[in-house]
């Protein structure tokens, strides 16, 4: 699957060019999205449930991320912040 990047915004961590231009694989983007939830959250941390993260972050089935970053218009930035919000909800 190819997604336009024309809209879409991320992190200047990344070097986005693939060799067609604009074009991205959704595999890449969830492994993004994946890769900052790695960074930014640990699963020690108080506020979400150890086996929540390993589930909906280390899981290799990426359906559940891709969900999100289409409901996100797949920009990777509102994507990490939506799962740390429904990874901190989901503790509660």
């Amino acid at each position: 699957m190819n997604i336009n990047l024309s809209s879409t915004h991320f992190s200047s961590e990344f070097s986005l060019h693939s060799s067609n231009g604009d074009d991205f694989v959704l595999e890449e983007l969830v492994s993004m999205v994946k890769f900052q939830l790695l960074n930014e959250i640990d699963s020690s941390d108080p506020d979400v449930d150890e086996q929540d993260f390993i589930t909906f972050v280390h899981r290799n089935d990426y359906n559940y991320i891709e969900r999100y970053l289409e409901k996100n218009e797949f920009n990777v930035e509102k994507t990490v912040e939506m799962m740390k919000k429904m990874l901190r909800w989901r503790k509660k």
